[in-house]
């Protein structure tokens, strides 16, 4: 097993040093993401996640959330199955796992505070369940993302627009409309934390 990860990235050796990782958990995985990142911290700012939220999953003490599996994947450009599950490459070659950039704090705010007025679908319409589904699970996600809670009235609300954006936006109307959407519910959730604290 020694010499398996001595080969150089760019070489034949890097698939070898991938199904190396096979046999290891999650916190080894995120050991090396930062060994590569630099810190706990680099990659805590790329993600949008505490550093010590960073630091808990690399030392085993707390497992990563679904969603934030699927932030950290995107957001680093590392293979979403590899990360999960230490199966196939570290890097993918697909679209999907292409790396992000997060919006400033302040960028977001700014958005937030002008909405855009979103339109609600047609009662008469009907409404389509399993577009109301995957609306919750997005909700649930974003907010899950994000921290923090809603009572159940914004969320019912925050549902409701949701559902509006991905029925009845086309393209990049759509993309417009969820960053507003984003914008809106962070500042929500923000706004929520400070009721709490």
């Amino acid at each position: 097993m020694t010499g398996r990860h001595a080969t150089s990235p760019g070489g034949s050796g890097a698939a070898n040093a991938d199904d190396a990782d096979t046999a290891q958990g999650l916190p080894d995985r995120i050991r090396r993401l930062i060994k590569l990142e630099g810190s706990a911290a680099a990659i805590a700012d790329r993600c949008g996640f505490s550093a010590g939220a960073v630091r808990n999953w690399r030392d085993g003490h707390s497992d990563i959330s679904r969603e934030r599996c699927i932030t950290m994947a995107r957001a680093l450009g590392v293979s979403l199955l590899w990360l999960v599950a230490g199966e196939g490459p570290m890097h993918a070659s697909d679209e999907s796992s292409r790396p992000v950039r997060l919006a400033p704090a302040a960028a977001v705010e700014q958005v937030a505070s002008k909405p855009e007025p979103l339109s609600s679908p047609s009662p008469a319409a009907g409404v389509d369940p399993q577009l109301l589904a995957a609306s919750l699970r997005l909700l649930q996600s974003y907010i899950g993302l994000l921290g923090g809670s809603l009572d159940q009235a914004t969320r019912a609300g925050l549902l409701a627009e949701l559902y509006g954006v991905l029925g009845h936006s086309p393209g990049a109307e759509q993309v417009d409309r969820l960053m507003t959407f984003h914008n809106k519910l962070n500042v929500n959730l923000r706004s929520n934390r400070g009721l709490i604290a």
